[in-house]
């Protein structure tokens, strides 16, 4: 596997004091990495120097790219359960042409490396089969469309000479934000419903392996021009991380539970008032896809490519989690 040392190397992160972010950046300074954030507001965090700007709104201003070798490209607007048609163009302008004013800038200042970090929703969901890079993507969100559209502009825009895109599957790890925190304080003041045992599968990734193989693609030769998925390679049911966290909480798993026919009726109803309230509701049908529908991806292309292996799995790390989050 023919790699070079980031070690001395000026990288640029996009999206810095984010979630992701902000331990990217703490990684690459432990490997001697000079970090430079490119941030939406002003933030503190783990780099030398850092820039604000609007991706999609605002000129990109020269300096920030001067010296640049590698760039991580994290910032956009995330997924949201609310999608509605205003969002579209909220969507596209930071998204996909926040990206291409990214890559024009880089390709001015003759940056080599870009490593993209995308989502399996690029590819779509509510699969029965595990996708893979060779799935033809079909996107069902706006988020998941502009996701596409910005991968297609890092690895056939030709501004680039070594681009790589990493489609992430669900991230956790130790925050409190996002549907795993959400599900766990849910459970804790009993308020989440016991669902049956459908066996869907659902792919994850720790936050730091994630950013082990963002690392691992930015010091490769081998990951130019290409796509890998990141997931930990378990399969991950939703009723089986209900009974974890309930057992880790001494909580007992009650002996009822939700028939599916009822949580659909429900999520009907939860889209009815969420249409009419014009925000979000306990349940709709895209809340409750992501609970009982299956998501799940392979990873063997980048496991097998560049040598990553995943170190972390959710119930190996749920504790952790749980404990941060009292």
């Amino acid at each position: 596997m023919a790699q070079t040392d980031i070690s001395g190397k000026t990288c640029l992160v996009t999206g810095a004091s984010g979630f992701i972010g902000s331990y990217l950046c703490n990684e690459l300074k432990r490997q001697g990495a000079t970090v430079r954030a490119l941030l939406h507001a002003d933030a503190q965090g783990d780099w030398e120097s850092s820039y604000t700007c609007k991706l999609g709104e605002e000129e990109i201003p020269n300096h920030v790219m001067q010296g640049v070798e590698i760039i991580f490209h994290l910032a956009g607007r995330a997924h949201s359960l609310s999608d509605n048609i205003s969002e579209e163009q909220l969507y596209f302008k930071s998204n996909v042409i926040g990206t291409l004013d990214l890559l024009k800038a880089a390709k001015v200042a003759n940056v080599n490396k870009f490593i993209f970090f995308s989502s399996v929703k690029a590819m779509g969901e509510e699969c029965d089969t595990r996708l893979n890079e060779s799935s033809n993507p079909k996107p069902l969100t706006m988020y998941g469309r502009s996701k596409l559209e910005a991968e297609e502009l890092v690895l056939g825009g030709k501004y680039i000479s070594a681009p790589t895109v990493l489609r992430l599957s669900m991230v956790y790890g130790d925050s409190d934000k996002g549907n795993l925190p959400k599900m766990i304080k849910a459970i804790s003041m009993n308020r989440f419903p016991p669902l049956p045992k459908i066996h869907n599968k659902r792919s994850m990734i720790h936050v730091k392996d994630v950013v082990g193989a963002a690392v691992l693609a930015a010091s490769s030769q081998i990951s130019s021009g290409e796509t890998y998925i990141l997931c930990d390679g378990i399969d991950y049911s939703t009723r089986k991380i209900y009974e974890k966290i309930c057992e880790l909480m001494n909580k007992k798993v009650p002996a009822w539970t939700i028939p599916v026919s009822c949580l659909y009726i429900i999520a009907k109803i939860g889209d009815v008032l969420r249409l009419f309230a014009n925000r979000r509701v306990f349940i709709d049908s895209d809340k409750l896809q992501k609970l009982i529908g299956n998501s799940y991806y392979s990873s063997s292309k980048i496991q097998s490519e560049l040598g990553f292996s995943p170190k972390y799995t959710l119930f190996g790390e749920l504790p952790n989690i749980i404990s941060n989050l009292k």
